[in-house]
């Protein structure tokens, strides 16, 4: 909460890392548009807000910061959001079937180094596979 009128246009940003310049945010809502969804999803405080998803991130930290939206001036900061296990959360999950059919690729990404595990199972987790893993370099690309 800041000391300001909390004008609805007031601008909302996400910076991942925390320490990100104030151009380069995750993602940015007005007041009235972080109210509007919190209030779709029930909730009903002004000074709360909702947040359906959250970005999907490499980043240890997280902040948000609320700027007045007619001069871009600093109005109020979160305190530093410290992200558990922000590299080792496997993202862009992939499966596909193969020609056979006892078989089927998993792949994703995250940024731990080692052998890549896949666990599963019909009802709970009874089976672990380990996979093989490659690193792209800029000059791949």
């Amino acid at each position: 909460k800041h000391g300001g009128s909390n004008k609805g246009e007031d601008i909302l940003a996400l910076y991942c890392p925390h320490d990100s310049p104030h151009h380069l945010f995750q993602d940015a809502a007005t007041l009235s548009q972080a109210r509007a969804t919190s209030a779709k999803h029930g909730g009903s405080n002004k000074d709360s807000w909702y947040f359906p998803s959250f970005p999907i991130l490499r980043q240890n930290t997280c902040q948000f910061r609320l700027y007045q939206q007619s001069t871009g001036i600093p109005l109020a900061e979160s305190p530093i959001l410290h992200i558990r296990d922000s590299t080792k959360t496997p993202t862009g999950v992939h499966l596909a079937f193969t020609n056979d059919t006892t078989k089927m690729v998993v792949q994703f990404t995250s940024r731990e180094k080692g052998t890549p595990v896949a666990m599963y199972g019909i009802n709970e987790t009874t089976t672990k596979v380990e996979g093989t893993s490659h690193t792209y370099t800029a000059n791949e690309m």
